[in-house]
């Protein structure tokens, strides 16, 4: 979509639906960077990088800053989010990786396994091993939560 080919309505509508489609509240839509938390301002480069409907996508470390109702929030919006295009991206919270259609681990910049989540778990040690690390800290918190 080119811009110049829309109204000035047109490019407001279509700014507040990518900003609410990715959890931009609407009190927050004219607020200036500075105002903005490091997980809003990637939440609005991830609407700009939407608006022009790309091909590819890469995201690096998105959801790492972002508060646990954006993640969550956003994880369920990932296939919305990647339909239609390729989506790259880095991640190292192995709990939004299952979903990906194909996965590559990387070991100090070399391919060290690359396929599904269940073929990772089955065929590549630090996959393995990240998966089993996840599984601990997350059964560390809820131990925490169930403790106090």
């Amino acid at each position: 979509v080119e811009f110049t080919d829309l109204s000035l309505q047109e490019i407001d509508d279509r700014a507040e639906k990518l900003l609410l489609s990715v959890g931009i509240k609407e009190q927050s839509f004219f607020k200036f960077p500075s105002q903005l938390s490091g997980g809003m301002r990637k939440r609005v480069g991830l609407a700009r990088a939407l608006a022009t409907s790309p091909n590819l996508l890469m995201l690096d470390e998105t959801f790492n800053t972002m508060d646990k109702k954006t993640q969550v929030y956003l994880k369920g919006k990932i296939d919305e989010i990647a339909r239609g295009r390729t989506l790259v991206a880095t991640i190292h919270d192995m709990r939004f990786i299952e979903d990906f259609d194909w996965i590559i681990v990387l070991e100090s910049g070399s391919v060290v396994g690359q396929g599904k989540h269940e073929d990772l778990l089955e065929t590549c040690p630090l996959y393995q091993e990240m998966w089993a690390l996840e599984g601990k800290i997350s059964s560390e918190k809820k131990s925490e939560v169930e403790a106090a």
